[in-house]
């Protein structure tokens, strides 16, 4: 299809001139490291897993699907399977990985403290 074909080569472009993948990188470790200082402050075990804007964790199974409906109670959506990745964007500002480490924070903080 040559509309799509366009589209894609269009999307490549962009990415050539603006170069998200440093930046992306950047703050994916960002909100990682504060994700496992959180866990680790709260006295809560996970595992995370990072590469460029992809990031996963991984601990127990009821650990998770706790945390997990905390985040949503945050206004945070991350994927709802431990199998799954979550992914940042471009649109992700340096305030948007704040507010959810605040978010990561209350929801490990309710955790603990129920």
């Amino acid at each position: 299809n040559p509309v799509t074909v366009n589209a894609g080569l269009a999307t490549l472009n962009l990415l050539s001139k603006n170069k998200p993948y440093i930046k992306l990188t950047i703050q994916t470790q960002k909100l990682c490291k504060g994700i496992m200082q959180a866990a680790k402050d709260y006295g809560i075990r996970i595992k995370m897993n990072f590469l460029g804007s992809m990031f996963s964790f991984s601990s127990d199974k009821d650990l998770f699907s706790r945390f997990y409906h905390g985040l949503i109670k945050e206004g945070i959506y991350f994927s709802p399977s431990l199998l799954e990745t979550n992914f940042l964007s471009t649109a992700h500002t340096s305030r948007d990985i704040e507010g959810t480490l605040e978010a990561i924070d209350k929801a490990f903080n309710k955790l603990v403290y129920r």
